[in-house]
C-alpha cells in the first residue's frame, strides 16, 4: 500500500486512540488491508492423478504496522504513551483510510509489539501486529435508509445532487425500496418498524428471503428485526418463534448489487421503516 496516501488509527476498547500517523509519528509501512490469505482444503485422488478440493475459508486478518517518532524531543513522553496504549487487555478496531475511503478491521488482538531501546539521540521504529480472527473489513459508519418515496414538484424537469433533500418535494411511506449494496460480502441488516396506529400481519422481504409476522401492532409499538439475531424483538422483548413462523432471521442479508426490502401489512399501514447496515469487504 502506497503510504503517502493513507492514513490508520487504532481505537482501543476502552475509547482511547493513537494515530500513527501525525505530528509526533510518520507512518512507515501498513500491510494487511488488502485481501485477506485463503486457505484451500484439498485430499489425494485414490485414482489418478490431481486433488480433490473439499472446500476453502479465509484466514484471520493479520495487520501489521510500523512508525517512526518524528523527533528525538519529546522522545521519552511520546515513548511513554505508545507503551501504555498497546496492551493485551483491550481489544481494538483498527481503521485505515486510503484514497479518501475508510474501512475497519474490527475486535483485533495486540499480537506482537516492538519499540526497541536504542541511542535516545536517535529514534527507533515502532512495530505492531494486530490479528482480528473475522477476515471481513467494515465500513467506518453504517448507512441508513428511510423506506420513503419522494416526489419531485418542480413543473420543469431539473437534475438533482444524489443524497441531497429535494427543496420541492412531497415525502410518502413506501412499501418497498431498492438498496444498491457495493460491498462485497453478505452485510447483516437492521429494520426498525415505528408504529403509530393498528396494523396486523407484518410481511418482510429481503432479497429472496421472506418471512411474517402473524400479530396485531398498535400505536407506540416498536418492531426491531436485527439479523445478526435469530429472531424478532418487539419493545424489547423477544417474539415467540411460533409469531415469526419459526423463521430464523439471521438469513436476512444483503448481497453484492441491487437488494428488495419489502415491509407491507395485511391490515393497516400506520407504520415506517427505518433500514441500517454496515458494508463488509474483503480488502482496502
Amino acid at each position: 500500500m502506497d503510504i503517502r496516501n493513507a492514513d490508520i488509527t487504532a481505537t482501543r476498547s476502552d475509547g482511547k486512540i493513537f494515530h500513527y500517523r501525525s505530528d509526533d509519528w510518520l507512518l512507515k509501512q501498513i500491510d494487511g488491508f488488502d485481501n485477506a490469505d485463503i486457505e484451500i482444503f484439498k485430499s489425494a485422488r485414490g485414482v489418478g492423478d490431481g486433488e480433490i478440493i473439499t472446500g476453502q475459508r479465509r484466514k484471520s486478518r493479520e495487520i501489521t504496522i510500523t512508525a517512526r517518532p518524528r523527533s528525538i524531543y519529546g522522545l521519552r513522553e511520546i515513548r511513554n504513551q505508545a507503551i501504555a496504549f498497546h496492551s493485551n487487555r483491550y481489544t481494538y478496531d483498527v481503521a485505515c483510510t486510503y484514497m479518501g475511503r475508510t474501512l475497519v478491521a474490527k475486535k483485533c488482538y495486540l499480537q506482537a509489539f516492538s519499540f526497541p531501546v536504542t541511542n535516545p539521540r536517535t529514534t527507533s521504529k515502532l512495530t505492531v501486529v494486530f490479528l482480528s480472527g473475522d477476515p471481513d473489513l467494515f465500513a467506518s459508519a453504517s448507512s441508513n435508509v428511510t423506506m420513503t418515496d419522494i416526489t419531485a414538484k418542480w413543473k420543469v424537469t431539473r437534475s438533482y445532487i444524489s443524497g441531497k433533500p429535494l427543496v420541492f418535494a412531497t415525502a410518502a411511506r413506501a412499501d418497498s425500496i431498492v438498496i444498491g449494496y457495493e460491498g462485497i460480502n453478505s452485510a447483516t441488516i437492521k429494520l426498525t418498524i415505528n408504529f403509530t396506529g393498528y396494523a396486523k400481519g407484518i410481511h418482510i422481504i429481503v432479497g429472496q428471503e421472506s418471512a411474517t409476522i402473524e400479530k396485531e401492532f398498535n400505536e407506540g409499538d416498536k418492531l426491531t428485526i436485527d439479523s445478526s439475531k435469530s429472531f424478532a424483538d418487539l419493545n424489547g422483548t423477544i417474539l415467540p418463534y411460533a409469531e415469526t413462523g419459526n423463521y430464523d432471521f439471521r438469513q436476512m442479508t444483503l448481497e453484492a448489487g441491487d437488494n428488495r426490502v419489502s415491509v407491507k401489512a395485511d391490515t393497516g399501514s400506520a407504520f415506517s421503516t427505518a433500514i441500517e447496515y454496515t458494508g463488509r469487504y474483503n480488502g482496502l
